[in-house]
Parts: structure tokens; sequence; C-alpha cells
């Protein structure tokens, strides 16, 4: 079965405008600013006696403001240049980042009755550019988030808070707008990232999004971006990859002294994740890294690579899974605008839980989490992690035998050609993945399951530069132009409920909000409406506990999507690094500043 490629047509021009305005930046353009202290002076070594720190991540990013994407191959860089007041590390711990301590209800800085919470800031902290960090900005990220002309993809952390306000330049008080346990959500790991006010408020008033995502980056993390510079796009297997190359130097205005410990960071986006695991694990002597990121390959690769004694394998098990999503709207509709609830007709058969329930029992997950990193496992949940919140009320057997009698049940009748048909319909579903080897062979697996019933499966392979391109129609997973796509997707939070957000009402994509809203399969139900509604302003930790896994259970139950793997994130780090501190609620280089060479 030939794939269907999706081809890049606007990523050189997206990179374009992020590099046009790093140079309208340093020229001059941009919003007023007062002039900024000189920094410190850091004697800088000849570029080619400079400690260079070479990451590698197999996916381009496509912008680097933390409010505007869902992907963590932005985030990741981000991260870089932008922090959150506290993050949370692998034991599920809030830890202080610009915050000068973790509010509790004991310190007094959270109330009792949940209703608000104050954050303490660090002193002394300046943005790149020299500005102080104040409360000011902490209040406009909030501000940000929700403001109706940026539609920030963060905006569902944000929305429990009624007002965030400054008592004085180094405390901000956020008020909610009722009793929450989710008090420590916003401000925190990758979705509390803050933005500097004196850049992005111009964005904001204009309801500029694009202004806003292309913008130079400002912010107080360890390094600054000094170059993004566009490589070249190749055809790589099934793959086509755009290539690129960031340069981060260290920001002299940097709060910890004598850190970052490399002056320098080259950070090679694009390619494939094997090529990333052997320049890692199996470098040569002119092209070699220093760490490579998610690498979803195949664990006897890893494994053989890391006997080479170059480097070693970090797992990192977290609430990320892989799941094929089952469009409840019509792809190709005989009138109206395709995957839209509103113009759909009844009778489109994916609404059928016949046949949803059909395909689900059909597909071998014991077979497909053989293909993903070390440590993953196989799923019957969405939401997975924290752990308290993993329903044991959910199973997906592996049945064809059950399968097939659903699709007979509900009138399909396989043809001479073997593929089912009613009433002259054939069943023939689009189902579409980014570009990816993994993606690519748990496509062929699903779509060899499903023969095996009788569903022909058209299998659709898009750049993932495009996948998540809501200016592209027939390539973004907004749209969702197919019967099925997959995603590797989850709460990035310790708090489920922003990414349970997703399947409310609201957040369905169509045509009259302008396909807005991350509701992919566009899932409605009332019930599930009513329960998210509950669990926000439940402050019994049992009872919300209980509500979120109900959630959990009706996405399942109601075949909406389709988990598959609990992924293990697989990254690689020479072992001339140390320092590597993985979690799984935080960015890889969550904690860059502290990692060193040792041995070279």
């Amino acid at each position: 079965m030939r794939p269907v490629l999706a081809r890049k047509t606007r990523m050189q021009r997206i990179l374009v405008l992020l590099t046009t305005a790093l140079l309208l930046v340093a020229c001059g353009g941009g919003p007023p600013a007062e002039a900024p202290a000189a920094p410190t002076a850091i004697p800088t070594p000849a570029a080619a006696t400079i400690d260079t720190l070479r990451l590698v991540y197999w996916q381009t990013p496509r912008g680097l403001n933390p409010h505007l994407t869902i992907a963590t191959r932005d985030l990741e860089p981000a991260r870089l240049i932008y922090e959150p007041l506290a993050s949370v590390d692998k034991s599920n711990t809030l830890v202080p980042i610009l915050a000068a301590e973790i509010p509790s209800i004991e310190n007094g800085l959270v109330t009792a009755d949940l209703t608000s919470v104050i954050w303490k800031l660090k002193d002394g902290v300046t943005w790149s550019d020299g500005r102080p960090f104040t409360a000011n900005d902490v209040r406009f990220t909030w501000q940000f988030a929700m403001a109706e002309g940026i539609n920030a993809d963060s905006r569902s952390v944000y929305s429990i808070i009624e007002d965030v306000e400054v008592v004085d330049p180094l405390t901000a008080r956020v008020v909610f707008r009722f009793p929450t346990l989710a008090w420590d959500q916003p401000f925190v790991g990758l979705r509390g990232m803050i933005l500097p006010q004196h850049i992005f408020e111009p964005f904001v008033a204009a309801g500029d999004r694009a202004g806003a995502l292309s913008a130079a980056p400002v912010g107080t993390g360890p390094y600054t971006l000094t170059e993004f510079r566009t490589l070249e796009t190749l055809f790589l297997g099934y793959e086509l990859v755009a290539t690129n190359k960031l340069i981060f130097d260290a920001n002299p205005r940097f709060r910890e002294a004598g850190k970052p410990y490399f002056p320098r960071i080259e950070w090679r986006g694009g390619g494939t994740a094997d090529e990333a695991a052997r320049l890692v694990l199996s470098p040569s002597d002119v092209d070699q890294a220093d760490y490579a990121w998610n690498l979803t390959t195949s664990p006897d690769l890893l494994a053989d690579l890391e006997a080479r004694g170059a480097g070693r394998v970090l797992t990192n098990l977290g609430p990320f899974v892989e799941r094929i999503s089952i469009n409840a709207t019509d792809p190709n509709p005989a009138t109206g605008e395709r995957s839209d609830p509103d113009t759909t007709g009844p009778e489109y058969l994916m609404r059928d839980p016949l046949v949803r329930e059909a395909i689900s029992l059909a597909i071998d997950r014991e077979r497909i989490v053989k293909l993903f990193p070390p440590g993953s496992e196989v799923t019957s949940n969405i939401i997975v992690a924290p752990d308290i919140y993993n329903s044991t009320g959910t199973a997906i057997p592996y049945d064809p035998a059950r399968a097939a009698r659903l699709l007979d049940q509900a009138g399909w009748v396989v043809g001479a050609d073997g593929i089912r048909e009613r009433e002259g319909v054939k069943l023939r579903l689009i189902y579409q993945a980014s570009a990816n080897k993994l993606r690519q062979q748990t496509q062929q697996v699903v779509a060899e399951s499903l023969r095996n019933i009788g569903v022909a499966i058209e299998i659709v392979v898009i750049d993932p530069n495009l996948y998540t391109d809501r200016t592209i129609a027939e390539t973004n997973l907004y749209r969702f132009y197919a019967h099925f796509q997959q995603l590797f997707f989850g709460n990035v939070t310790t708090d489920p409920m922003p990414i349970l957000a997703f399947w409310t009402c609201p957040q369905i994509p169509r045509a009259s909000n302008g396909w807005q809203g991350s509701n992919f399969e566009r899932f409605c139900n009332p019930e599930f409406d009513a329960l998210f509604a509950e669990a926000q302003r439940e402050i019994n930790p049992d009872r919300r506990r209980a509500l979120i896994i109900r959630m959990n259970n009706l996405i399942v139950e109601s075949v909406a999507a389709i988990p598959l793997v609990r992924r293990s994130q697989a990254s690689v780090v020479a072992n001339s690094i140390e320092g590597v501190d993985l979690t799984p609620w935080d960015a890889d280089v969550w904690n860059i500043h502290n990692w060193r060479r040792v041995n070279p």
C-alpha cells in the first residue's frame, strides 16, 4: 500500500518571518523600550575554542512563543529562553524557578478556601534586554493567554483565573473564579512560561497572533537566540523534512553566577530520529551531537547503538498517549463544509457506535507497542498520569472476531473484493498521521488489522511541520480532513483538567469559529461537559479524582478516540555530558543551566 504524502508548501516562509523579526528588532524595530543597562561583559573565546553544546531535535520548530503552540518541538527551544514561576520535577514536587518560594496553605500564601494564591518573585531578575522582571509580567502573561485576538493554546490553563493583582513589583496575587485545587497550574511548567509585557503588549492590543508568534524572543532564561537559520528540505524515506539550525548564546544577565556552563548551544532541527540517535551514540569525527530528543525509533536500534559505548539512552514515561482520533463529522460531505458538525448529514458512517467499537477491537496493540521506545506500555486510557488518574475501569481487548460480528450487525457485508459495503457504499477510510517512521509502521499494522475484518484504509502521510499549522486547510489536524488521525498527546500539567477541556463541546473546531479549538474528534457529550464543570469547582481531592476518571472513561467508552500506547520518550545523551535531569512535566532542557561537560 503506497501512502499519500502531503507535501510541504509554507515552512520556508514561516521561518523567514521569524528570521526577519529577529533582524528588525536588532535594527531597532518593534515597540519602544527604555535603554537597558549594559550587560556584564563575558569573555568570548574564539569560535573554534567555544565549548558548544550540540542538540539534535528531529522536528523543526515553527516559532518560539510558548503560548502559541501545542507542539513540543516549539516548547523545547522556547524553554531555553522563557521560564515559569515554578516547575514540577520527576517526583511530582513543585520547585521554584522565578518564584522566591513555593506557596502553600502552611506558609500563608495559599488561602485556606483555595480562592487565591500569592506568588513572591525572586529579586534582581531581568529580561535578557535589561528590563526588570516584575509582577506586571505575571499579570500580563495571564492577559496574553486569555486575549480573544491571540487565541492562545494555553488558554485552558488560565481560564480559571478571575484576576491577577500586582501587590508590588515582586508580589502577584492570583484570584480564581471559584475555589480550586488547580491553584498550582497557571504559571507553572511548560504552560507557565512568563512573557515580557514590554515586548508583547502591542500584539495583544492589535489582536496580532502572527506578530506575537514571529516576534524575537526576550526571556529570563539561561540562553538568548542569536540565529535562526533555514537549511534545506529533504526527502528521507516516507518523510519530507525541513531542517534548520538555531544558535543560542549564554544570557549574560542570567541570575545564577557562573551559569550556564556552556557558552553556546547549536540546535539542529529536522532529519530523522534514526539519524539523531546515531549522531550521539555512533558519532563520526566530523558529525556528532551531545543530546538527541524523543527518539521515535526502533528499540533494537537504540540498544545496538548504546552498546557502542559513546552515550546512553534515557527513558521518560510520562503523560503522553499515542492515540487514533476518530472524526465524528464527515470529511467529504455531499454538501457543506468538510469535517464541520454544522453541515454534516446524520448518516455519516463514523457516527455509528458499532463501527467505532469494531475498529477499536480489531487493532492489535500488543503488536504496536513493540514498535515504540523502551518502557512504553499498552493503554486503554487517555489520561495516564499522574498515576492516581489512571482508570482501572477501561479495557480494550484485541478481538477481531467480535469486531467482524459488530460490522455484520451494523449492516456492513463483505463484498466480492473482500471490502465491506452497505447500500452500495464501500467501507473505505482515510487514515492520516505525521511523517515519522514509527507512525508509518503503526499505520501499516492498523491498516492490516482492519483489512482482516473487511475495512479498506487509505494511508496519508503529512509533513509534521504542516500537521499543526492551522493556516493550511488540507493538512492540519484541526480541520481533520480524514476519518482517522494519529496523535501523540497528553496533559503537560500535573492536573489533567486543561487537556480534558479539549473534549468539551465549545472546543470543537468549525468554520463558524475559524477552526479554533482542540476538540479534534468533534466529541460533544452533555454529560462530559457537566462533569467537567463540576470537577472545576470540586475541592475534595477524592471526588475530583473520580470525576476526572469518569470523563476519561466517557471518551474511551464512546470510542471518540482509541488509545494505543502510553509512550515512553527515549532520548540519548553523550557520556561526556552530566546534569541532565528529565521530568515528564517540563521540557528536557528545563535545567540546562546545570548541564556540563566532563571527560571531553
